[in-house]
């Protein structure tokens, strides 16, 4: 057997490996009846005749080699065998090397379109050119999105919003970390939440167990207040939840009710002062209750925080009321953590840097490019006819390296100008080249071309960068790239969605679904639908999943597992290899039978002839 030898490279991370499957070489069934010589002639040695037959010529016969001729007589299903199995073995061979795709596709899609990735490619900070940096960022810390212009603003002053707030006017000693027991308090405790009929209830004797801290937390999530205590100023406090003057908190006794409305942004907490637990529970807690110097009824409304801004070109600042201590101008973020006066004010400086998104774009395109490179290597190679699956015959006469070496030669070509990956390529390509609806920008307008070297197949479909102009058009125009790679589409939130559509009136709904969310999507967005619609684990309304999943099914997907053509094709062709086995072994039977029976009316008529020569001999002598 010739020697192979292997030239894969290991640089390109989404090169397609050859499969190590080795079904027809493992499969000893064919070398059973392997042929061997013993130097004896199969025909056996003239000699002088007597009669039809000589002496020496049916002694000979007589000693027939049963195993050589029974080998002989299977050679014909030996070679059937090895075609079966060879068959099987290629139809193996194309599974595993599809699932190689699909692992490839899979993996590309997680580094970049799964939004737990440290590389995910729709992260806002992706392209985001304008970098904020605060002169005091222990009080004021900023971001700068791309509708940011660039220079310097200045925050002269800030009184930051408030949540509504009831605060005891009198200390209580406790310790957050100490058992709420400690207090003194037990019993069952009631409230009604923003007028609800069903009250809520908290079991202090069964919860006295628990921290201060721990208690304060849960009657927070079960009335949608905060409670909580400070161990430096010895009060316990209720809060609202957010800040700005909306927020509003009342705490008051039943039959005074109607008084209180519950707007959006009003957490009402109502009591009943008969009930001894609630009532011990406000009155020591936050002084409230029918206690002398106890209120009855407290409300609290939370504050708008006002800040002074002057943006880059002003001459003089403006000055805006938020709700919230973190909010966003004109493309500028700031949040704010303390209040300051005029005589120390904040400055921001706006920069444009997009070197930043030119390496994540050329990281993306590189990964990209080798994605293709390995699919491009699988449909343009070529196969050669001089090698076939091996035999175990022919294995055991090969090294291991020239058994692996072979095996890969054998495997060269099977997916050559394979369709569906073709159709996946081309749509990859097209993804790049379809303009982006509403979008004015495009591939090539941004320095982004690809690489149809015709000289060269291995680089179809790659994409090359011109930075330059890249760089150019992220200065100029940065939102404006952004969306030409990730604006996502408004008909349709997700692949998904689109490929589900009612089919019902129209048969071809799910295709025009998919080509209006593609029109509408950036050019990443339209790469992770391609994978999807190629090799995603998703199950749509019909049972189906990827084309590739379809097609050969995926080791780590168990409903893809049994659920694809090439799996029914390899079981449909390992039972013909067992069934073919199951004939060979009849035939072999039925041959051995035959020569045997042959032999033994051999030996009987050698015999026989010798009798009758010795009786001749004696009458003539």
């Amino acid at each position: 057997m010739s020697t192979v030898s292997s030239t894969t490279s290991t640089t390109n991370p989404y090169l397609i490996p050859y499969s190590t499957s080795d079904i027809s070489g493992t499969d000893t069934t064919s070398s059973k009846y392997s042929q061997t010589s013993n130097g004896t002639s199969k025909s056996g040695s003239t000699g002088s005749t007597s009669g039809s037959y000589s002496q020496s010529l049916v002694s000979q016969m007589s000693g027939l080699d049963v195993s050589s001729l029974v080998n002989e007589s299977m050679a014909s299903d030996v070679i059937k065998l090895n075609s079966l199995l060879a068959k099987q073995q290629k139809s193996q061979w194309i599974q595993d090397r599809y699932r190689s795709i699909i692992s490839n596709l899979q993996d590309f899609s997680s580094k970049y379109f799964d939004s737990s990735s440290s590389n995910y490619i729709f992260s806002p900070d992706v392209f985001s050119v304008n970098a904020a940096t605060s002169s005091n960022a222990n009080i004021l810390s900023t971001t700068a999105s791309n509708l940011a212009k660039t220079g310097t603003y200045t925050v002269t002053s800030a009184t930051l919003a408030t949540a509504a707030n009831i605060t005891n006017a009198n200390t209580v000693t406790a310790q957050n970390s100490a058992a709420f027991s400690t207090l003194g308090l037990s019993g069952t405790i009631s409230f009604n939440i923003n007028g609800s009929s069903t009250p809520v209830t908290y079991d202090l004797s069964a919860n006295g167990y628990k921290t201060v801290s721990q208690v304060m937390n849960d009657l927070s999530n079960l009335t949608g207040a905060n409670f909580s205590y400070s161990e430096l100023t010895g009060k316990f406090s209720i809060t609202s939840n957010s800040t700005g003057s909306n927020q509003k908190l009342n705490i008051y006794e039943a039959h005074d009710a109607g008084s209180y409305t519950n707007a959006s942004g009003t957490v009402n907490i109502q009591y009943n002062s008969s009930d001894a637990s609630t009532s011990a529970f406000l009155s020591k807690l936050y002084n409230i209750g029918t206690g002398t110097g106890e209120t009855k009824d407290v409300s609290a409304s939370g504050n708008n925080g006002t800040f002074t801004i002057k943006e880059p070109g002003d001459t003089v600042a403006t000055s805006v009321s938020e709700a919230s201590n973190n909010f966003t101008i004109d493309g500028v973020s700031y949040s704010f953590s303390s209040s300051f006066d005029s005589t120390t004010p904040v400055a921001i400086n706006v920069k444009q840097d997009v070197s930043s998104a030119v390496s994540k774009i050329q990281d993306f395109v590189a990964d990209y490019n080798n994605l293709v490179s390995g699919i491009n290597a699988v449909t343009l190679e070529k196969s050669d006819p001089s090698y076939a699956p091996l035999t175990s015959t022919q294995e055991s006469q090969m090294t291991t390296s020239q058994i692996t070496a072979w095996n890969q030669k054998a495997q060269q070509g099977l997916l050559q100008n394979d369709g569906t990956l073709t159709d996946m390529l081309n749509e990859m390509r097209t993804a790049f080249y379809t303009p982006v609806s509403g979008n004015s920008l495009t591939m090539r307008g941004i320095g982004l071309s690809t690489a149809d070297d015709y000289n060269d197949a291995s680089k179809r479909g790659k994409i090359e960068i011109n930075v330059k102009q890249l760089t150019a058009a992220l200065q100029s125009n940065p939102q404006g790239v952004a969306d030409l790679f990730t604006k996502k589409s408004t008909s349709y939130l997700n692949y998904e969605s689109a490929l589900n559509v009612d089919t019902s009136t129209d048969k071809d709904a799910a295709s025009k679904a998919i080509a209006k969310r593609s029109s509408e999507e950036g050019i990443f967005q339209r790469l992770s639908d391609i994978e999807k619609k190629y090799a995603g684990t998703y199950i749509d309304k019909n049972g189906n999943q990827g084309i590739l999943l379809t097609k050969a099914g995926s080791l780590d997907d168990q409903y893809s597992l049994t659920r694809n053509s090439l799996y029914k094709e390899i079981k449909e062709e390992t039972d013909a290899v067992s069934d073919f086995k199951s004939k060979m072994t009849l035939d072999a039977k039925m041959y051995n039978q035959k020569f045997s029976a042959l032999q033994a009316a051999l030996s009987a008529l050698s015999t026989q002839q010798s009798y009758l020569s010795s009786m001749l001999s004696s009458s003539s002598s």
